[in-house]
């Protein structure tokens, strides 16, 4: 893959589904854009901050959404362009591709997590706490953990942050039955205003639940309330957009802007942030993909996110969102300060992202090459 391709170039992916599905030398690989990178960099900067620093981020939980939404863009791109040249979605291998990007470092980090939990057990008086744990071993690894935070089961341990996952997992096994059956009732150029309807209902529904009295938990954990995120990438990918991206990069910074307010003000327990909060914030995150893939994007901004530190965080991101929040609770044992938390734990994590990179997740994608 070419990682200095230019933005806006012939073999970058495009917005709405004829754009966004060419061929291309690559195959199904994307055009490197290192601007998404950032994008990533950003969402997992903006969680460790939630969990290091929540007095001064409490709104950290963006970034979250911020991964929802590019989730959503990029796997429905790579499904339209496999679809446009194959004249089907081969869904064993789609399958297949997406357990080896995730399921090899998840139960790497499984592996030590509960090993460390074995050890304790002969050092604590407590077997109870030891079973909580393992518990919740068990639901990361069967990727239930969303639905055993909604409905409050038993314990999370010091894996709660994989309920992302479970989510991202059950969206990737309903979302290419769905487009495909999208693209067979109502054709690849009306599908996203099916995608539109979606959102909306989601949207509603959320907000309904919300003022009936729902459960935080429930209302931010599961799936069929916070799927509209990732819908809202889908519809990036497959609506015809191309015509708003020179605005929507003249005016980028706009929803940065709203992305660092939500980042030190929101709750992610508050009504509003429940209710239509979530949205907004994937609408934001969206206006700056939109703008990242123009060509006519430029500045600041841009600048920003093709930074190659930050883009590298941003390829290490996976690992770095596994690592980092049972870190987080192993520092908080031993700091206290808010700031020295958040320094030992990115050192600590990034130091363990960066080595699960090179060391699995790298030559595991390369196995994933003959599933392409």
């Amino acid at each position: 893959m070419n990682r200095t391709a230019g933005i806006g170039g012939p073999d970058v992916p495009r917005l709405g589904v004829s754009r966004a599905t060419q061929k291309s030398h690559a195959g199904e690989r994307l055009a490197y854009v290192p601007e998404l990178d950032g994008l990533r960099a950003v969402a997992i900067g903006a969680v460790l901050l939630d969990h290091t620093m929540p007095t001064y981020f409490p709104g950290g939980f963006i970034g979250v959404d911020i991964f929802f939404v590019l989730s959503g863009y990029l796997i429905t791109t790579i499904l339209c362009r496999e679809f446009e040249r194959e004249g089907r979605i081969r869904l064993g291998d789609f399958y297949m591709r997406r357990a080896l990007r995730l399921m090899p470092a998840l139960l790497a980090m499984l592996g030590v997590y509960g090993s460390i939990m074995v050890v304790c057990r002969f050092f604590l008086a407590d077997p109870i706490y030891v079973y909580d744990h393992a518990l919740a071993v068990l639901s990361s690894a069967l990727y239930v953990m969303n639905w055993t935070a909604a409905f409050d089961i038993g314990t999370s341990g010091y894996l709660v942050h994989t309920w992302s996952l479970a989510t991202e997992l059950q969206f990737y096994i309903l979302w290419p039955l769905t487009l495909i059956a999208l693209f067979h009732y109502t054709g690849r150029d009306s599908a996203w205003k099916v995608v539109l309807i979606l959102i909306l209902v989601v949207t509603g529904w959320r907000t309904l639940m919300v003022f009936e009295g729902a459960s935080p938990k429930h209302v931010y954990a599961s799936l069929y309330t916070r799927i509209d995120s990732l819908l809202i990438g889908c519809l990036l990918a497959l609506a015809p957009l191309a015509r708003f991206q020179a605005a929507a990069s003249r005016f980028s910074l706009f929803p940065v802007l709203l992305l660092v307010a939500m980042l030190m003000t929101l709750s992610w327990e508050s009504r509003r942030v429940q209710s239509l909060g979530f949205t907004l914030i994937a609408l934001c995150a969206a206006w700056v993909i939109l703008a990242a893939l123009s060509c006519q994007a430029d500045g600041v901004l841009r600048r920003f996110l093709r930074w190659a530190p930050l883009n590298y965080c941003g390829r290490i991101s996976y690992g770095f969102y596994l690592w980092h929040y049972p870190i987080c609770r192993v520092v908080a044992m031993h700091l206290s300060g808010e700031f020295e938390k958040l320094v030992a734990t990115a050192g600590l994590t990034f130091a363990v992202a960066a080595v699960s990179y090179h060391v699995l997740e790298l030559p595991v994608l390369r196995l994933g090459r003959r599933f392409r």
